[in-house]
């Protein structure tokens, strides 16, 4: 049984909840990838530990084309790359398939990906057998292959689920229960959660509906940015935090199972890089214990394949790995802040930038890291600093 699993035992709740968030702080980084074979070799080398399954040919309108007939070939090959790779796998729930959606028609479903795919299924008032089928299906096929299951994607996005917050409930819960049945080391989270508050009106209505009939191991959020700078994401992770507690969950761990910025296309190459770096460094040191970033191969957002932002991403998740983030200090006025995110192995580790110009770092250690991976000396006790960040090695 894994250690989150085990926090659902009230007798070893504090000792396992330790170990968990030991454990998740030995690799926070994960990734979403697109299903293009030709590209999974360029995923090695790059510090991917956790792999993400959405946008890869892997929802549930992919794999049950029809009432009871599958199609594993697509998942089985995302399963092997991630085991390649060495990296465990989140499994996100939606898309409806057209056979058993409730409204072929349904005009909300933009996502030009299948007639009526964010309606509801036809029989979910029913007995829900069609989704209910899927996943013990999905299940006994992957068996232990898969441990994590994200319980349906972006579902306060109509584009992703039009159905009521109490139909997807009924969904959730069936689904938490089978999953949980065959395989009892899995760790269910919660559907993706938003940092805005129009968008939390339907999520406080779900979770209020699930109360009493499925519980969650981990909390999950999207917090993407909106043309930076990556400082903002900082205002979406308090924003969900603070609706977590309100919702009586503030005891999960929190994950951001997608996110980079929704206007990536328009940045410099030097604003991307940065971007990685900062983005990244924020999210793990204010309350986020992993984060999937999206996407390797999206050229429009966040892509990070065949380009230096490859090597940002392994860089930062090195610096990361069994250290413990103790969170970060601003400094200055707007728009020239200087930041300071702080990261503890046996000693202490600064994570240094300014948002606008230059700056210098004054530090007693002898040499320091760029995001690039190369190691600096420290010359006169200072370093210098600008937008993209530098770790200080002790």
């Amino acid at each position: 049984m894994s250690a989150v699993a085990k926090r659902r035992s009230f007798g070893v709740f504090l000792v396992t909840l330790c170990l968990s968030l030991t454990t998740l702080a030995q690799c926070p980084m994960g990734m979403e990838t697109h299903y293009h074979p030709s590209d999974f070799h360029t995923l090695a080398g790059h510090g991917i530990c956790h792999l993400r399954l959405w946008d890869s040919k892997t929802a549930w309108i992919d794999l049950e084309t029809g009432h009871g007939h599958y199609n594993w070939a697509k998942l089985d090959s995302m399963l092997s790359e991630a085991n390649r790779l060495g990296a465990d796998v989140l499994y996100t729930f939606g898309k409806v398939p057209e056979w058993a959606t409730s409204n072929p028609n349904d005009p909300n479903c933009r996502d030009h990906y299948g007639h009526g795919d964010c309606a509801p299924p036809k029989d979910v008032d029913k007995g829900d057998a069609y989704f209910k089928g899927f996943v013990t299906a999905l299940v006994q096929h992957v068996g232990t292959r898969i441990t994590y299951y994200e319980m349906w994607n972006e579902p306060y996005n109509p584009p992703y689920w039009d159905g009521t917050p109490e139909q997807l409930a009924i969904m959730v819960s069936d689904a938490a229960q089978i999953i949980r049945s065959l395989n009892p080391q899995a760790v269910i989270l919660t559907t993706s959660m938003s940092p805005w508050s129009n968008q939390q009106v339907f999520l406080q209505n779900f979770l209020s509906a699930c109360r009493g009939k499925v519980s969650f191991d981990i909390f999950a959020m999207h917090d993407y940015t909106w043309g930076g700078p990556p400082e903002s994401v900082v205002k979406e992770i308090q924003s969900v935090r603070k609706f977590q507690a309100m919702m009586g969950m503030q005891n999960l761990p929190l994950w951001g199972t997608e996110g980079s910025d929704i206007k990536w296309a328009g940045f410099t190459p030097q604003q991307r890089l940065d971007f990685v770096a900062r983005y990244y460094t924020l999210e793990l040191n204010h309350g986020s214990e992993r984060h999937y970033w999206y996407s390797w191969d999206d050229r429009n957002l966040g892509g990070l394949m065949g380009n230096p932002g490859a090597k940002v991403y392994a860089t930062v998740g090195s610096w990361f790995a069994n250290r413990k983030p103790l969170g970060c200090v601003r400094t200055g006025n707007n728009p020239s802040y200087r930041f300071v995110c702080t990261l503890q192995d046996t000693t202490s580790h600064p994570i240094v930038w300014v948002t606008n110009g230059t700056g210098t770092f004054t530090t007693t250690a002898s040499s320091y890291q760029t995001t690039d991976g190369v190691i600096h000396a420290v010359v006169g006790g200072s370093v210098p600093i600008d937008g993209s960040p530098i770790f200080i090695l002790q």
